[in-house]
């Protein structure tokens, strides 16, 4: 059975001409070419069903778990893994909704035990946010929920492009594709480790 890598993608901006997607599409390009040895599979996280999840799930985890029979097959993705990728634009000052749902779903059906003793890495990208990069990693949400459920972290990965940086957008889009390629680059030097 071949190694690998999940990489679950968190852009509600899907069209192929976005920073976004562009930088994504780099990044996943750069793993699959430079990790020959695992097997890189793709989910699209605003393409996965979540359950409404409106109760009390300290007292009814079976009625969780029956609610999210869809989400299991993400959980076996999961599963057989050996690392999970999230790669995820920064909205709101923070990740997507829905990537916030999704973990509020794994918490509720005590799924989260999935993630431990995997390798881990997070490629935010930024967009037109106020709060500085730095600021944006210490206070990553994703970041410090995957290190709770024991996952090993690679350092946050943040690629930013800004309004301002747009005049000239093929060279801005360029940079940002050659980061994202390195950080795939670190990653792949992360999991030989």
């Amino acid at each position: 059975m071949a190694k690998r890598i999940l990489c679950i993608v968190a852009n509600p901006d899907t069209r192929a001409d976005s920073f976004s997607s562009s930088v994504s599409r780099a990044f996943l390009d750069e793993l699959r070419a430079s990790q020959s040895d695992y097997e890189v599979k793709e989910v699209d996280i605003f393409e996965t069903e979540l359950p409404a999840l409106d109760f009390n799930s300290e007292n009814r985890v079976e009625e969780a778990e029956g609610k999210t029979k869809d989400f299991g097959l993400l959980l076996d993705q999961i599963a057989d893994a050996e690392a999970v990728v999230f790669i995820t634009q920064t909205i709101g000052f923070g990740i997507p909704g829905h990537l916030k749902s999704w973990i509020e779903v794994l918490v509720a059906t005590r799924n989260t035990q999935k993630l431990a003793n995997k390798k881990g890495f997070h490629l935010q990208i930024e967009d037109d946010t106020l709060v500085p990069v730095f600021q944006l990693k210490e206070h990553d949400f994703l970041r410090n929920f995957l290190k709770e459920c024991s996952m090993d972290m690679l350092e946050t990965c943040a690629l930013r492009h800004l309004h301002q940086e747009r005049s000239e957008p093929d060279n801005f889009l360029m940079e940002l594709i050659q980061d994202a390629r390195e950080a795939a680059r670190d990653f792949s030097g992360f999991l030989k480790r």
